[in-house]
């Protein structure tokens, strides 16, 4: 499940958002929803 990865580095950004830096965690998450679609295709 090329997915499973992907939800996990999701959560820690959401949990790290609070902290800081909310901007870049943001634009992480977007990143890792793409390579996850992205390997869901591949």
């Amino acid at each position: 499940d090329p997915g499973g990865g992907g939800r996990i580095l999701v959560h820690l950004s959401l949990i790290n958002a609070p902290h800081g830096k909310g901007g870049m965690a943001f634009r992480l998450v977007k990143i890792t929803v793409n390579y996850s679609q992205l390997s869901g295709v591949l």
